[in-house]
């Protein structure tokens, strides 16, 4: 029997996550085609994918379509796998998770379309929905929140138009098969086949899930990372449109003008501070007197992660912030330093080259995995601290006022105020007079 020719289908509007690395490396491996398109379509961006499928599904017997939110983490599973478990349907489609209270009949994220004559009819027809009407028909209890794009327009399709109600048209997998979160990944990266990140954050999602798991941004193994060449890297969005402009746009929808809006009022927030910026994560070149944040500065936030600024600061080049955290008037954090999410840094404080700010962490495990669940633990670093050249605060930690750390130091408890710590692990070394 000969093998079906697969390909994988990708798109984003913006190159914002090292997904499309990690796809190509999947595909390699399996003797899979590749689709990075990153050409313009024609219509809104929430049917971006519905017309690239169409546009490349007659060169394949099977396309898997997956998000640029998307990963795959255990290459060892082959697309056959699911294949298998639908041969003569032509949509195999995940459920989505519940978290929060909130699911979907069908993801359309990632998933596999078979090249047949009914196959392409649907997806011109899912082109040809009317939202409003969707809308209107949309039944929460049955079919989950309503997201307003291609997925809903599909699930109007599938229950609504008869030429695709014979039974096998669909497949609908549990969500375990392709639709895994991050939370779902309890017992190490490849515990399942793929994870999907959602919300506004991608990037930064990525990037803590490749923490946990001491992985690349790619989500791959670092070997076969570093020997890559020619990889288009995430970069700063441009403006996004004012909501007048989305406003005159026919088909522009309630769901894009509430996401401009969204974005222009996080945007206004932090203007009068940061006049450049102009993302949730982007590099940074900015001195206006109050905030100065040298080239090559990273900020990390997102919903519920905000970094405030409550005064003057400095950040040198290098120097990452990951929220939520707050930082201190006259704060100096020096150049390559690293202060992750829940830290609070005190007022006067000053961070030499490379000092690390941990608080992540592990609870301890099994005898088979010692680093067991994931755990944060908030640090407190008070007013006036000055730690040196590549000390390590560890999770948990509280620095006093005033406190000293020596360069090189791992804290490892709490330092008292008005002391000076050393050593590793870090232990008290003398207590400081008042300056006469």
């Amino acid at each position: 029997m000969t093998a079906p020719r697969i390909g994988i289908v990708s798109y984003c509007d913006r190159v914002r996550t090292l997904a499309h690395v990690n796809h190509e490396l999947y595909a390699r491996e399996h003797g899979y085609t590749y689709i990075f398109d990153i050409a313009p379509t024609d219509g809104w961006k929430f049917f971006a994918k519905v017309e690239k499928i169409l546009k490349f599904l007659p060169l394949f017997d099977w396309v898997f379509w997956i998000d640029d939110d998307a990963f795959i983490m255990d290459r060892s599973i082959a697309l056959e796998h699911f294949i298998a478990k639908g041969p003569d349907s032509s949509l195999i489609m995940c459920e989505s998770p519940r978290r929060n209270g909130v699911w979907t009949w069908i993801s359309s994220g990632n998933f596999l379309i078979r090249n047949t004559p009914e196959a392409s009819s649907f997806l011109r027809d899912v082109l040809k929905t009317d939202l409003d009407a969707v809308a209107s028909w949309w039944d929460p209890e049955l079919f989950g929140h309503f997201t307003r794009g291609d997925q809903d327009a599909m699930v109007y399709q599938l229950h609504q138009n008869k030429s695709y109600q014979r039974p096998g048209f669909l497949t609908r997998l549990p969500f375990e098969a392709f639709n895994t979160r991050p939370e779902h990944f309890r017992n190490g990266p490849r515990e399942h086949f793929l994870v999907h990140f959602t919300g506004d954050d991608k990037r930064g999602m990525a990037q803590a899930f490749g923490r946990r798991f001491e992985l690349p941004e790619s989500l791959t193994y670092w070997n076969e990372f570093k020997a890559l060449r020619g990889v288009y890297h995430p970069h700063p969005a441009a403006p996004e449109p004012r909501a007048a402009d989305a406003a005159e746009t026919s088909d522009a929808g309630d769901r894009s003008s509430q996401e401009i809006g969204r974005v222009e009022a996080r945007l206004k927030a932090l203007e009068s501070r940061t006049p450049q910026l102009r993302s949730e994560w982007q590099r940074f070149a900015v001195d206006d007197g109050n905030l100065r944040l040298e080239e090559g500065v990273e900020l990390l936030e997102g919903a519920g992660r905000e970094i405030r600024f409550e005064g003057r600061a400095t950040l040198y080049r290098r120097a990452q912030v990951i929220g939520p955290a707050t930082i201190g008037d006259g704060a100096f954090i020096n150049r390559d330093c690293l202060v992750q999410g829940h830290t609070t840094i005190g007022t006067g404080v000053a961070l030499g080259p490379g000092v690390r700010v941990l608080t992540d962490t592990h609870e301890l495990g099994p005898a088979d995995k010692r680093a067991g669940n994931r755990v944060v633990r908030p640090v407190t670093i008070g007013n006036g601290v000055w730690i040196g050249a590549g000390a390590t605060v560890l999770p948990g930690v509280t620095v006093g006022d005033g406190a000293i750390v020596a360069a090189g130091a791992v804290v490892t408890r709490d330092v008292p105020r008005s002391t000076v710590v050393a050593g590793v692990p870090a232990k008290v070394k003398k207590k400081i007079r008042k300056r006469r």
